[in-house]
């Protein structure tokens, strides 16, 4: 989903458009990949148009391969990814090897459908873990989401 299309659509800045809060938001997510050993580097420039990311990933199939691939690109290598170019390298690993692949009618309606559900969840940030008509928004939701399938009575 195009996060900057749902941010227009509620006339709103994301977090890394504004300086003290993209400043906090990556230290928010540095400190707990350094505890966890995990690898996070951030890509030269953010934030970026991920729209060929997005359309690589739909391209791809949308598997885990794909979103791991592209994620370590971007976040872990701290690549650019803003354009089919600069993501060439992780296409040829997941077999796109055509850019045009990127820019097809299928990839595009797929991306849109995705924008438009979002929408219609009412999704209001990235990430957002979508189950039933329950939203859980960010990496730091996951203990309410593990409550909320344990008990969902306390909804």
């Amino acid at each position: 989903m195009l996060f900057a299309a749902l941010l227009g659509r509620m006339e709103q800045r994301g977090p890394a458009e504004i300086p003290r809060k993209r400043e906090f938001t990556y230290r928010h997510a540095q400190l707990p990949a350094d505890r966890a050993g995990i690898a996070l580097r951030f890509p030269p420039a953010h934030p970026f148009n991920p729209l060929a990311a997005l359309r690589l990933c739909i391209a791809a199939g949308n598997t885990p391969a794909a979103i791991d691939g592209i994620f370590d690109h971007l976040w872990r290598d701290g690549l650019r990814g803003d354009d089919a170019q600069s993501l060439a390298p992780v296409a040829a690993r997941l077999n796109i090897t055509d850019p045009s692949q990127l820019a097809t009618s299928e990839v595009k309606s797929a991306l849109q459908s995705n924008f438009d559900e979002a929408v219609a969840r009412q999704v209001f940030g990235v990430p957002t873990l979508a189950v039933g008509g329950e939203l859980f928004w960010g990496e730091d939701a996951t203990d309410l989401f593990e409550a909320w399938l344990a008990e969902p009575a306390l909804f």
